[in-house]
């Protein structure tokens, strides 16, 4: 597997670290920031620490549906898989067709006061995750003093700038979901067009990069991205689909459909 440490090179990285320096480098800067956050135990190994309610047992052994917010999530909720339960991320809650969404992880750029946010996360009872350990705590602080209950954290050793929902996947691994689907996760088209399935006209992330850097370093760090979890899955129980690889759109799907092969 290919390795690109955040320690290492401070731009393009795929992990904080080595598995064997993870808690060392990263658990008390995570427990610190997070101190008085969330319900549960705290569950930590060399590529996760996360806070884990006593409600987040019902995931073991489940099947999760993981939304990204690319353009394949319009196409697949349009015919859902089999599941018991929907993940999402971020402006989830911006494209009401979407199915009843069970867990969401939010990133800082998410307002946290947005009425209509709070409204759904009341009328769903939607877990919220939160996982970027910076910055201003107001945001999640608010969300965590309306619903202290559905509120957990998590830190994955993993990283890469493609985004919260691969790590999602993570985090769905460490929490002994059994079968796990994802869709929406799609990465950078190198016609540069977007389609974002909760935000219309998202640009897509540039970096100061060229179109075709940008397309060539996301799909290194997709390789690798699909390298560690077939790896994680010599070690943990469970499978995974992309719903993605049925799309031309997807080129994350184009990536594990040849690995497939």
């Amino acid at each position: 597997m290919l390795n690109s440490y955040r320690t290492q090179n401070s731009f393009e990285y795929s992990f904080t670290c080595p598995p064997e320096d993870y808690l060392e480098y990263m658990f008390n800067d995570t427990l610190s920031y997070y101190n008085g956050m969330g319900s549960g135990d705290f569950i930590f190994n060399d590529e996760i620490i996360h806070k884990k309610p006593i409600s987040f047992n019902k995931y073991v052994n489940s099947s999760v549906l993981i939304l990204g917010g690319g353009p394949t999530t319009k196409e697949i909720i349009k015919d859902l898989p089999e599941h018991d339960y929907v993940w999402s991320v971020n402006y989830f809650h911006k494209n009401t067709k979407l199915p009843k969404i069970d867990l969401a992880v939010l990133g800082k750029d998410v307002d946290k006061f947005d009425e209509v946010l709070i409204k759904y996360i009341s009328d769903n009872k939607t877990n919220i995750i939160f996982e970027e350990a910076k910055d201003s705590r107001e945001g999640e602080d608010h969300i965590h003093s309306l619903f202290p209950k559905q509120v957990s954290w998590y830190n994955t050793r993993y990283q890469s700038k493609l985004g919260i929902g691969v790590r999602m996947v993570i985090l769905a691994i460490m929490l002994g979901v059994k079968d796990i689907k994802i869709a929406g996760i799609d990465g950078w088209s190198i016609t540069g067009e977007c389609n974002h399935a909760f935000q219309i006209n998202k640009p897509s992330p540039k970096w100061g990069l060229s179109s075709e850097e940008v397309y060539n370093l996301t799909k290194r760090q997709f390789i690798i991205f699909w390298e560690y979890i077939l790896d994680l899955q010599k070690e943990y129980n469970f499978n995974i689909t992309n719903l993605g690889e049925n799309y031309e759109i997807s080129e994350f799907g184009k990536i594990t459909k040849q690995f497939n092969k």
